[in-house]
């Protein structure tokens, strides 16, 4: 596979992502708005600081995860180390 091809497959794999999750968060929208008794209330999306620190959560998550998945990338790649060596690096910081 070439690489304009790999490019457009991973732009079509985005694209059917993002096409899912806007089908999703319309289908979550219409069942806590249509339901006698909603899993999470509309009226909470309404609480400004609600959805405020729903959000200061959220993207704190995803750089806890972010620096998990990335740092032992960055010392395999970058660093040159293996695996293992990067894992006895990490350790012996953390001390």
């Amino acid at each position: 596979m070439s690489a304009r091809d790999e490019a457009i497959r991973k732009k079509e794999l985005a694209s059917t992502r993002m096409f899912l999750a806007v089908v999703a968060l319309a289908g979550f929208v219409w069942r806590i708005n249509g339901a006698p008794h909603p899993f999470v209330s509309p009226a909470l999306f309404k609480n400004i600081p609600f959805v405020a620190a729903m959000g200061v959560g959220f993207f704190s998550m995803l750089a806890n995860l972010s620096a998990l998945v990335f740092v032992p990338l960055l010392l395999v790649e970058v660093n040159g180390l293996s695996a293992c060596a990067a894992l006895a690096h990490s350790a012996d910081r953390r001390r």
